[in-house]
């Protein structure tokens, strides 16, 4: 039902309204910068979940390497379903993907930080697995 495949340049305009659904309203050509310096790193993968020529959902992961632990670290920087597909499998799908990428990366556990309002996505998550080990704390860096 749902292809799950390597995102591209060209899937920009597809990914608009996913992250627009996430909360984060983004223009094309600003995704687009992103995706060029994202798409370009051998530590970073994003995977778009087809339907159609309708992008049904997006997961993208990081490797991080640790000082406090041998192996690297996998996170989970972004997950989105479409409203339109949601209950129907996609999130475990797309974070099953993202694991067997992570794991033949040589991440040993993999890490998302769901903001504490996404209770769906926390309820995801567990049933996936996750477990709560920590408070997330977040601090902008951005010029006031």
């Amino acid at each position: 039902m749902f292809d799950i495949r390597t995102a591209h340049a060209e899937d920009c305009a597809r990914l608009v309204p996913l992250l627009g659904e996430l909360g984060y309203p983004t223009a094309e050509a600003d995704l687009a910068a992103r995706l060029d310096t994202i798409l370009n790193r051998d530590d970073f993968a994003i995977f778009i979940a087809v339907s159609g020529s309708q992008a049904a959902g997006v997961i993208c992961l990081t490797l991080l390497p640790s000082l406090y632990r041998a192996g690297l670290q996998g996170a989970i920087t972004t997950l989105v379903v479409s409203q339109a597909v949601r209950g129907q499998g996609l999130g475990r799908q797309l974070i099953e993907h993202g694991e067997s990428w992570l794991h033949g990366r040589g991440a040993v556990n993999v890490v998302v930080n769901p903001s504490n309002y996404r209770q769906a996505a926390h309820r995801l998550y567990e049933t996936a697995g996750f477990s709560g080990t920590g408070v997330r704390v977040t601090k902008s860096l951005a010029a006031t």
